[in-house]
């Protein structure tokens, strides 16, 4: 059995490489693996700091109109990851370039929604709404650059009928309806020895059309 000690690391089975490799770490075992991810969890990182802040707004200006409308901003730093020092020897690793973002959390992301109701004869309403909603760049990994995603927008729209009673509704709406291209993660293998670098793409533009009922 291997015994890994509290706030101690380990190499995933897969990424053992020789002594010396460039961009290489040993964990607390002495093997040594390419550091190519983050460090798995926050309190593993000694005097890391996140900070951060979300403004929500909601705004009814008359009654059939509203608006909604959320920012959100997120700082992260750590002497590790500010200084290339994963195995935490005080000194940076050779042959490794860091950035300090964290991993899958933008730095900002935002959204904004806008609907409005239409009276109908009889008690029913139509309702087109709007939504919009943006993020900046996201990164897979702390030491490539290549595992960044750029930031991007998307837009929502939708008309929903409900009836007088509320108890049926019909809507037609779009997802992604300026079929933006985007990806969602992308992935650097080059640290692996292949020369690729895989994304999972964004959905594209999509329709739907939905009926409910309330019992």
């Amino acid at each position: 059995k291997r015994i890994v000690p509290i706030g101690g690391t380990e190499c995933i089975a897969g990424t053992f490489v020789p002594p010396n490799t460039p961009g290489a770490i040993q964990d607390s075992n002495g093997q040594t693996c390419l550091a190519v991810t983050s460090l798995t969890s926050y309190q593993q990182l000694k005097g890391a700091k996140i900070k951060g802040a979300e403004l929500e707004v909601s705004w009814r200006p008359i009654a059939e109109l509203s608006i909604d409308g959320s920012f959100g901003y997120t700082k992260w730093n750590s002497p590790e990851i500010d200084n290339c020092d994963f195995n935490q020897d005080g000194k940076p690793d050779p042959g490794v370039t860091c950035f300090n973002e964290p991993v899958y959390v933008p730095k900002y992301n935002w959204n904004v929604s806008a609907a409005y109701d239409i009276a109908l004869p009889g008690g029913a309403k139509l309702t087109p709404r709007a939504d919009l909603y943006g993020q900046s760049e996201i990164c897979s990994s702390v030491v490539s650059q290549l595992s960044c995603t750029d930031g991007y927008q998307l837009l929502n729209l939708r008309l929903q009928w409900t009836a007088a009673k509320g108890r049926w509704t019909a809507a037609l709406g779009g997802t992604n309806v300026s079929n933006k291209e985007y990806f969602l993660n992308k992935f650097d293998l080059t640290p692996f020895g292949q020369n690729t670098v895989e994304g999972q793409p964004g959905r594209p533009r999509e329709w739907y059309l939905t009926v409910g009922h309330r019992f």
